[in-house]
């Protein structure tokens, strides 16, 4: 573990109008929660999941490893915008020498972007047919080179290293194995400037989407700050939405049903038995129920509280807003070893 994994690191999210992160230690079985915590950015700063002003977000992140007195200086961030493409491809299978080359070949037919400005990654997820028929099931991954390069100096700025850039929906399958899922599941992640959908076949993932609905849209209907949202929604549970708060609703609702319509347009795809919140959105009364209501599935929440073996004396303060760091969660926990 110590060769190639961090013992301690801290998982970033960077979000509309601030960044939100959590430092973990140990193994990925076992974390120990060292530090979380937020801090406040221009709201020109980052947009729809692009970093506009690394130096500006870069001196938010030194400012706040200051505060927090934060000793680990690797981090993990998390992306999430419309020019991050995921997609899931079959190929054939080829010696492991091979692979590489020749899925960086034939992306280019799964893929609407030219490669020649981006940076591609792939991972084998596994196989599908027998004999000659057997295909290689593989999940890619492109990100405009510009776009990434804003967050590494961003971390640069910081004094921070760097140690991998996670798009954010698929950093969810770090918070699955204590999860036990055996049937299809959408993991649904509400923030402030966009939202994010996973669908996965246990443990696997099978589609991830960035949904451009964000808390941010309430927030400038009502008007009021991204604070207020989640109180004036969560201080009277049971009572309607306002009606800002419904037309952001519908137009997620409508963006996740899009969605799963898509996935289980696919070949062999499972029905979606449930739903699984996370973010600060997940804290939005009424909400779940409209899931419900509109889908006919359960919906639960993830709680990291549950996926830690130790944590520190004032973990009151995380307890209320646990929630709201489910992404930096699952983003350092992904960074450490086994």
């Amino acid at each position: 573990m110590g060769i190639f994994f961090p013992n301690r690191l801290a998982g970033v999210e960077i979000d509309y109008g601030e960044l939100r992160v959590v430092e973990l230690k140990g193994r990925r079985s076992a974390p120990e929660l060292l530090n979380w915590g937020r801090a406040p950015l221009p709201a020109e700063a980052v947009k729809d999941g692009f970093i506009l002003q690394p130096q500006v977000v870069g001196e938010a992140l030194e400012q706040f490893w200051k505060e927090k007195k934060i000793k680990s200086r690797n981090v993990i961030f998390g992306v999430s915008n419309q020019e991050v493409i995921v997609r899931f491809a079959n190929f054939p299978p080829v010696p492991e020498e091979k692979l590489e080359k020749m899925i960086r070949y034939q992306a280019r037919d799964f893929l609407p972007i030219s490669l020649e400005h981006s940076i591609m990654d792939f991972a084998v997820t596994g196989t599908s047919g027998e004999g000659k028929d057997k295909l290689l099931e593989v999940l890619l991954v492109v990100a405009p080179k510009e776009m990434i390069n804003n967050f590494l100096q961003a971390g640069n700025r910081a004094g921070l290293t760097v140690r991998d850039i996670h798009v954010i929906s698929l950093s969810f399958i770090q918070l699955l194995p204590s999860l036990r899922l055996e049937g299809a599941t959408a993991l649904l992640s509400l923030n402030n400037g966009s939202s994010n959908l996973l669908i996965t076949m246990g443990e696997m993932p099978r589609l991830a989407r960035h949904l451009s609905s964000g808390l941010q849209e309430v927030a400038e209907h009502l008007p009021c700050s991204l604070e207020e949202v989640v109180e004036q929604a969560g201080a009277a549970p049971g009572e309607p939405f306002p009606e800002a708060f419904i037309d952001w609703a519908e137009t997620l609702l409508g963006d996740i049903r899009s969605s799963i319509q898509y996935y289980q347009a696919q070949s062999g795809a499972a029905a979606v038995e449930q739903f699984i919140l996370l973010g600060r959105g997940a804290r939005i009364n009424g909400f779940p129920g409209q899931l419900e209501e509109i889908f006919g599935l359960p919906v639960s929440f993830i709680d990291p509280l549950k996926l830690i073996k130790k944590a520190p004396n004032n973990i009151a303060g995380f307890v209320h807003e646990s929630a709201d760091y489910g992404v930096s969660f699952a983003l350092a926990r992904g960074g450490l070893g086994e």
